[in-house]
Order: structure tokens, then sequence, then C-alpha cells
């Protein structure tokens, strides 16, 4: 079983048992690190890893990876018919609040440590590039210790 299949089902299987179905692994290449989902059929969920999420250390794998089983948490809570509405018509603001709260859901998952990991490496990767401005969509490294802070209390 290979690095990624293995860091996914651990996590999976550790926190993340209301996901239902199958979770088919998909590598595409990309110049970049990341990850995206995907619910094509009720019963059948993709996960999407970046060729050059090979490089990455396992704490920001599975950052990376939590992140991704978050979506498919709350998509699962949604239902499929709710996913698809969102997947066709949500506005960018819509699409920004689900990232940071898909954060917030890794982090109270117990990923909180992986989520700051792997925002320091995607600003490491991403300032200076095209892909920068993607970092607005997400929590940053200093909301998410704030967000670890406020569930500790």
């Amino acid at each position: 079983m290979g690095r990624f299949r293995k860091t996914i089902n651990e996590i999976r299987s550790k926190s993340f048992p209301e996901i239902k179905g199958k979770i088919l692994l998909i590598i595409i290449p990309f110049p970049i690190p990341g990850g995206s989902v995907h619910w094509p059929l009720p019963r059948l969920k993709l996960l999407a890893l970046t060729t050059k999420c090979r490089k990455l250390d396992d704490m920001v794998l599975r950052g990376i990876i939590a992140h991704e089983l978050s979506h498919l948490s709350a998509f699962e809570k949604w239902g499929y018919k709710k996913f698809w509405k969102f997947y066709r018509k949500a506005t960018k603001k819509e699409v920004i609040k689900h990232e940071k709260d898909t954060d917030k859901l890794t982090i109270k998952k117990g990923y909180g440590k992986e989520v700051i990991a792997t925002k320091k490496k995607a600003k490491e990767l991403l300032e200076g590039t095209r892909w920068e401005k993607y970092l607005d969509n997400y929590l940053t490294e200093e909301e998410v210790k704030k967000y670890i802070k406020k569930l500790e209390k």
C-alpha cells in the first residue's frame, strides 16, 4: 500500500467514521502540492492529490489529507443533493467560508499541528507565485493557532 493510501486509511479510520462509501485516490500532475475532493456518485468519493505531494513531509501530507477528509465529512452531513447544489452554484464568498469552516473542522478532529505545518509550507511555496492569492481562501497560521487555543478552553 502506498504512502498516500496508507495515510488516508489511517486518518479516516481514526477520525472520520462518518464518511460512507469508497474513496478512490487519484494522483494528478500539477505544479504545486495540494488536494481536492469530489463526490460523483452517492457511494463513491474521489480524493485527488497532486504529484508534488510526494515531496512533502508526513506532517504536511497529513494536514492536507485531514483537510480533504474534513470536506467529505461536511459533504456527508449535507447529503449528495446539497453537495451538487453547492458545487454548481456556490459564490466565491461561500466557497471561501466553506474552506475556512473545513480548516476548523480539521482542527476539531485533532489535526491542529498538521494544519499549522501545512499553512507554513503553503506560505513558503506559494508566496511570490501566481498561486499566492489562494492562501486567502483558508485560515491563516495565526487564525489556526487562535482557534486551537479557543478549543482548549
